[in-house]
């Protein structure tokens, strides 16, 4: 895993939580009944966390106040797993904290009502700079990458950043990478962090996934193997996406197909086709038609219709019933004779079974035959 250092303002974020119920008669402000509170990274600390959500590993570089704030801080980080001896402690500042209280009505639509900053945004002292430069350049030979996060809270100061920049570049730190690449990611990322409430680590899954479904115009990206595609779903799943399955021979596409598909992409917002495979589809419908290879490719309805058509012994007419979801099965069966029953009852009866269009046999047999597939070859759509 690579490790990155992270130099900036290090903030604690804490949020308030509580039911709205009335005015205040001390003053024309909402009264809020507390019932939850919590605490997270904020500022550079929060992009260390993030950094930790793409299984980086992060040391962390910054300075907090001689308080209970500052205690926390270092046990978050240390849940989370990112190394916080480059936190120095200054007992002259406190540690940047952001209160927030949330109001929830009749126990929904949390709103910010208002937010409580205890901070100094003077520049660190002289000393504190070079102590925290000596150590930074220190632990820099570990890492692969430097970021800078500056949130005006004092750390940052200009002379410290020069010294930090002039010793990554020596050490030729993040060199070689493609910036529009970079770029992209981060669009990528954000657009995902976004969606969150508050500062949440985004995973390299939901990345990719993102950027999958960002090329679903590329028909290239739409075939993947059963393997792949269990890896897809279960990111799909992460990032709250509803995938919908079916499956077919499709050896000769047509309107129902199209109608099965259709109907299937408005129930989600991934679509899974699994392609069966040819030995299934010979074992279903037999073997291929004479002049095609294959018995999945598209067949020519020219090769489709005999020029003179089959003679059946007894023949009887077939109906086709239409698709209305994904899960519904296309049976042909035969037309059944309709027998009406005793005077007075306008109900019907059905006296014929329903049949395979393929094999002629039973539905419930037919259904033990198509039950017997191969694995097959997976395309999704999104």
């Amino acid at each position: 895993m690579p490790c990155v250092l992270v130099l900036g303002d290090v903030i604690l974020d804490r949020y308030v939580y509580g039911e709205a119920e009335r005015v205040s008669p001390e003053a024309p402000v909402l009264v809020v009944r507390a019932d939850s509170e919590e605490a997270r990274l904020g500022g550079a600390a929060s992009v260390a966390r993030l950094l930790r959500g793409l299984q980086a590993e992060v040391v962390m570089a910054g300075v907090v106040g001689d308080d209970v704030s500052a205690r926390f801080v270092h046990e978050l980080l240390q849940v989370d797993g990112i190394d916080d001896s480059l936190v120095l402690t200054d007992s002259s500042r406190p540690t940047t904290s952001k209160e927030r209280l949330i109001g929830r009505a009749a126990n929904r639509h949390p709103h910010q009502i208002v937010r409580i900053d205890r901070e100094v945004q003077s520049p660190l002292d002289e000393l504190l700079q070079q102590r925290l430069s000596a150590l930074i350049a220190e632990r820099l030979v570990e890492c692969q990458a430097v970021l800078i996060s500056d949130y005006a809270k004092g750390v940052c100061t200009p002379e410290l950043l020069a010294t930090v920049i002039s010793m990554a570049k020596r050490l030729g730190l993040a060199e070689g990478r493609s910036l529009p690449d970079a770029i992209r990611l981060a669009n990528v990322a954000a657009g995902l962090e976004v969606e969150r409430q508050g500062v949440a680590p985004v995973s390299w899954t939901e990345i990719l996934a993102e950027c999958q479904h960002d090329r679903r115009t590329m028909a290239a990206d739409k075939l993947v193997s059963l393997d792949a595609m269990a890896v897809l779903a279960e990111s799909y799943r992460q990032i709250g996406r509803r995938i919908v399955f079916t499956n077919g021979c499709f050896n000769l596409l047509h309107v129902g197909h199209v109608s099965l598909l259709q109907e299937a992409a408005r129930l989600g917002d991934v679509l899974v086709i699994a392609v069966n495979s040819d030995a299934s589809v010979r074992r279903l419908k037999g073997p291929s038609p004479r002049g095609l290879s294959r018995p999945n490719a598209i067949l020519p309805l020219s090769k489709k219709i005999p020029s003179q058509p089959a003679q059946f012994k007894q023949q009887r007419r077939l109906h086709t019933p239409m698709p209305s979801t994904p899960a519904r099965l296309t049976a042909f069966a035969s037309r059944p004779k309709l027998h009406r029953r005793k005077r007075h009852d306008s109900r019907f009866r059905l006296s014929a079974p329903s049949f395979d269009r393929t094999s002629r046999q039973p539905i419930s047999t037919a259904l033990r035959r198509s039950s017997d597939v191969e694995q097959p070859e997976v395309n999704h759509t999104d």
